[in-house]
């Protein structure tokens, strides 16, 4: 089975749905369920965009009730005779008891046991990003078309030694488009080659990352290479035992009766040694990064210290606010209203009232 719905970007909407089906009274049709879930959805998405000072979403997630309920039913946590109120099975009412008492880490891994499980074209994007193989789509820059070369670089890095014959392939589509237009054809291309057999388009695969990413199995961060600007995507997972603590093994089927264990990365934010170990990244981060009146980005000090110790990008927001609620405090936050997109997040506090920080520096 593949995942084709393009607006279920988020495995929060899967516990959404489990609320409202699990709250509602059982005399609940139907309709009012799929109406209650969307709703639900609806405001929650807006409440989101809200606190990280982000544009209400475009969308009214009308149809995200009846497209979360089908995705619960294929995760076996519900049933419905056809036509019927949807009822949660035991694996549903167990999954909704972990997120009623604040499992979390149990809760990500039995959604990513169940994601994986149940969807090819999920577990093949999650399989192809372990042990550092990254997806790297080009941000195409309209001004340097022209330029001799620049489609060529844009493809080296999924490409190799073979990008010259993909870019000379692609110069003639290049003709007459738009940076946008033509952006979308290399990336179709780099999604096809990879994911050959999964028909995989750009909006697909970037809702597939997001949910991924939802459950903390992918990193997507902007990188450079080559001169050239890309969206990567990778993930701190790995297909071996790594020598840090914080790696758990999850078995995860692989076709017919096969399975292949994957390791996650899930480090204990309470653990005084990963703290330190997000600390001494920092430290690093500070030196090779620019910095603005002593302040450094958080969206970048993210993107570096995930990638140096392969961790989700969650889990570093975890710990930084576990190293700025330290009574002799190493770092202090700050925030900038500018540069915040939902690619460039803030970081969020919550102490007594709910409070955004998107600016770091080292204190002592």
């Amino acid at each position: 089975m593949n995942i084709t719905s393009y607006n279920i970007n988020d495995v929060t909407f899967h516990y959404i749905g489990l609320r409202v089906l699990g709250g509602l009274p059982s005399s609940a049709d139907r309709a009012t369920q799929l109406v209650t879930i969307s709703r639900s959805i609806h405001s929650h998405v807006c409440g989101r965009a809200l606190r990280l000072m982000l544009p209400a979403p475009k969308g009214t997630y009308r149809s995200a009730g009846e497209k979360v309920c089908q995705e619960l039913r294929n995760f076996r946590f519900v049933y419905a005779h056809k036509g019927q109120a949807y009822r949660l099975t035991e694996d549903g009412l167990d999954t909704l008891r972990l997120l009623q008492e604040n499992k979390y880490a149990d809760l990500r891994r039995r959604m990513a046991e169940v994601h994986l499980r149940t969807y090819n074209n999920l577990r093949a994007v999650f399989l192809y990003h372990l042990d550092g193989r990254s997806v790297w789509r080009p941000v195409v820059d309209g001004a340097r078309l022209q330029e001799e070369d620049y489609i060529h670089d844009l493809l080296v890095p999924t490409f190799g030694e073979r990008a010259v014959s993909y870019a000379e392939s692609l110069v003639d589509l290049e003709k007459g488009q738009s940076a946008k237009a033509f952006e979308s054809a290399l990336t179709a291309t780099i999604l096809a080659h990879l994911f050959e057999g999964f028909r995989m388009k750009t909006a697909l695969f970037r809702t597939l990352c997001d949910r991924l990413a939802s459950m903390r199995l992918i990193n997507a961060r902007r990188a450079s290479r080559g001169g050239c600007e890309f969206n990567k995507t990778y993930s701190p997972c790995k297909s071996n035992r790594s020598e840090c603590s914080w790696y758990r093994p999850l078995e995860v089927p692989c076709g017919d009766a096969d399975t292949v264990t994957v390791y996650l990365s899930e480090p204990n934010i309470h653990s005084a040694d990963y703290q330190h170990a997000v600390l001494d990244a920092l430290d690093v981060a500070f030196q090779e990064l620019p910095s603005v009146g002593g302040y450094h980005a958080i969206p970048d000090l993210r993107d570096f210290v995930c990638e140096s110790l392969m961790i989700p990008e969650q889990a570093f927001d975890d710990a930084l606010n576990k190293l700025l609620d330290r009574l002799d405090p190493v770092l202090s936050a700050g925030l900038g209203y500018e540069g915040i997109t939902a690619q460039r997040k803030p970081l969020i506090r919550t102490r007594g009232e709910t409070q955004l920080r998107n600016l770091l520096r080292r204190v002592k």
